[in-house]
């Protein structure tokens, strides 16, 4: 066992715990609490791949969990709307025009795993993933997001870019949960 699995399943067990120990009120809408269990389902699937080959997890099951964790950003987005401005911005519209291309050029080979790494790492589209889900975290407006929670939030989906772009998804899990973990059951 590598560094990178230690950190990862200590990563998994405290968000689980955290999560699982958080009262349901606690979430903003019962769809941040569906984003919520679709990144922790991700946690897991990437967590399956780490300790053994499943074909069907590996090449199918993680890419389309990840591709519902994108799906959900437009319903959060337009939940968004109504809750700050009543009707959309230029910005929602670029942002939400920046997640459909990301849909719609989303490639389930490219999200193959093998021991939670990614097989096929599209640098192009990951990059621009990160850039996407960057405008949205800025654009999104909610009675408990701040600036500094957009600050976050970025910095979550930017952290990972240090690391090989192999590993892109096992870190962007790993830190997207211990924080979700942490802002629900203590800063909600």
């Amino acid at each position: 066992m590598n560094w990178k699995e230690i950190f990862y399943y200590a990563a998994y067990i405290l968000s689980i715990l955290l999560v699982l120990t958080t009262p349901l009120k606690n979430y903003q809408s019962k769809l941040w609490f569906c984003k919520v269990l679709l990144v922790l389902l991700i946690s897991t699937s990437i967590l399956m791949s780490i300790i053994t080959k499943n074909k069907l997890n590996d090449t199918r099951i993680f890419g389309a969990l990840l591709f519902l964790n994108i799906l959900i950003l437009i319903p959060l987005l337009l939940e968004s709307v109504n809750y700050s401005f009543g009707t959309m911005t230029l910005a929602h519209f670029v942002s939400l025009t920046l997640i459909l291309l990301l849909l719609f050029s989303f490639s389930p080979k490219n999200f193959e795993l093998s021991n939670g790494e990614l097989i096929n790492a599209n640098k192009k589209w990951i990059w621009s993933y990160v850039f996407a889900v960057s405008i949205w975290c800025m654009v999104i407006k909610y009675k408990n997001i701040t600036p500094n929670f957009s600050l976050i939030s970025i910095l979550l989906v930017s952290l990972p870019l240090l690391f090989p772009m192999e590993d892109y998804y096992i870190y962007r899990v790993a830190f997207l949960t211990l924080a979700i973990g942490l802002k629900y059951k203590y800063f909600h």
